[in-house]
Formats: structure tokens, C-alpha cells, sequence
């Protein structure tokens, strides 16, 4: 079960895909739940994530990205190389990166050789479907986890759910 207070009182969950279908299942899911996901699609991906997560920030929240990796044949960046510029750019403040690709092992993969320094970023290393993070509260342990090195002052994080 999903304590969506606890969730939306330290963070923002971001969907970014160009897939309609994907996006209406996975946002009623977590509506139905008590998180409100904002979604970020039709083009210039980046641009809208980075400042999406520059208002997060600036309520002192951190971003949950469900982050595609291939979108429309129009746009000419790829979900790693958004994660790479993220990673890069908000190297104080961060937040939690989670695959969202139809291929998710692909995803990974090719995150695990571009990403190097992951300081202020969480990236899940699970392949599972989004809603079985919350369905299984998984979120909660990655959330706390994310939270506890924060706290700490801990860099690079990385989780694996079994």
C-alpha cells in the first residue's frame, strides 16, 4: 500500500514519455493512489524536465522521473542522454531516476555506461513495471534510502529491489 503523504510531502513524481497509452495507465494509477504525477511530453524533453525540477527543488522537494528512453522520431535526444544531462547538471541536488523504456534492461544498460557520477542522483537499478514499485511499497525503501544518504551527505546512490 502506497502512503502518498509521505511521498508528497518530500517529493514529485515526473512521468516523461511520448507514449499516451503508457502515461493514462501509469498516472490514473498513482492518482487513484494519492500522487499526482506531472507529465512531461510532446518535445523538448529536457528543457521541460530541467525546469520542472528547478520548481521541485525550490520547495525543497525531489523529483521521482519515470524517464523513457526512445520518444517521438522528431526529438533528437534519447532518455540516457537526458539522464547523463541531469546527473551532470544538478550535481548538488538531485533526485530519483527510474527506467520507464519499454526495454528497461536496454535502459540500464546504456545508463550504467554514460552516467559516471551520480552524487546527488538515485538511480534504481530494477527493471520492473512502475506500478509494482508502489503496489509492493518498494517506493517507500527507495525513498527513505534516497532520503537517509541525503541526510547523510552520502554521494553516488544506487538501489536494487529483489
Amino acid at each position: 500500500m502506497i502512503d502518498s503523504k509521505n511521498i508528497n510531502r518530500d517529493f514529485s513524481v515526473l512521468i516523461v514519455d511520448d507514449d499516451e497509452n503508457k502515461i493514462y495507465m501509469n498516472q490514473m494509477f498513482l492518482e487513484l493512489n494519492g500522487i499526482t504525477p506531472t507529465v512531461i511530453t510532446g518535445g523538448d524533453y529536457l528543457n521541460k524536465l530541467i525546469l520542472a525540477i528547478k520548481g521541485i527543488h525550490a520547495v525543497s522537494k525531489y523529483p521521482i522521473i519515470f524517464l523513457d528512453e526512445n520518444f517521438e522520431a522528431s526529438t533528437r535526444i534519447t532518455g540516457t542522454e537526458i539522464a547523463t544531462n541531469l546527473v551532470n547538471g544538478f550535481k548538488k541536488q538531485g533526485g530519483i531516476l527510474i527506467p520507464f523504456s519499454n526495454t528497461p534492461e536496454d535502459q540500464l544498460d546504456s545508463w550504467n555506461r554514460e552516467i559516471k557520477d551520480s552524487r546527488a542522483w538515485m538511480i534504481v537499478n530494477d527493471t520492473r513495471i512502475p506500478y509494482e514499485y508502489f503496489t509492493t511499497g518498494d517506493i517507500h525503501d527507495i525513498c527513505d534510502n534516497f532520503s537517509e544518504n541525503i541526510s547523510n551527505g552520502e554521494s553516488s546512490s544506487e538501489i536494487k529491489i529483489s
